[in-house]
């Protein structure tokens, strides 16, 4: 038997990761949770946010919600 107790998120395969504390969940309208990456294109450093389960991107998470 066992008394695993999780703390944070579980991804869809299941597993379960640490969440700090202080941070936020954004959702993007389509029902999808918002992140954020960097990619270096053309010589510049590009901030992308991204919805995980549609796949639409912007430049920031606000115009995905």
């Amino acid at each position: 038997m066992s008394n695993n107790i999780y703390i944070g998120m579980e991804d869809k395969y299941g597993r379960c990761y640490a969440r700090r504390e202080g941070e936020k969940i954004l959702t993007s309208r389509w029902g999808g949770q918002i992140k954020t990456k960097s990619v270096f294109e053309n010589g510049k450093l590009h901030h992308i946010a991204y919805c995980v389960k549609t796949g639409n991107t912007a430049r920031k998470p606000k115009d995905l919600m």
